[in-house]
């Protein structure tokens, strides 16, 4: 399934452009139903290298060219549950925010697990 999410279309041609969002907000897919609550917002940036990856990102089992991509483009990752891996989600993901919520633009099986 990484190589499916890693082939998709989810980079828009101009960057997303989002400045906040703030913690624990809950995160609903397309669907509406709740994914979780945002744990940490990155906006896009250009790292220089893999050492100004966040450091939680540096030791995962994802390919460096991936987590390039989230940084690169921005992404919230989503604390699911107690039990569950986290999910990453693209800012190019994401249909609107609300003043309670993130909504997204695709279900919880197209984010990318931590």
């Amino acid at each position: 399934m990484l190589n499916d999410i890693y082939e998709m279309e989810t980079e828009p041609h101009v960057p997303v452009v989002i400045d906040y969002i703030p913690e624990d907000i809950d995160v609903h897919d397309i669907n509406g139903l709740k994914v979780g609550n945002v744990k940490y917002f990155q906006p896009a940036r250009m790292p220089a290298s893999l050492e100004a990856f966040p450091p939680d990102m540096r030791n995962m089992a994802m390919p460096d060219e991936l987590i390039l991509r989230l940084v690169r483009n921005g992404f919230i990752r989503v604390r699911v549950g107690f039990l569950a891996k986290d999910r990453y989600v693209f800012l190019s993901q994401i249909h609107r925010i609300t003043d309670d919520a993130v909504h997204l633009k695709t279900d919880m099986d197209n984010l990318i697990k931590a």
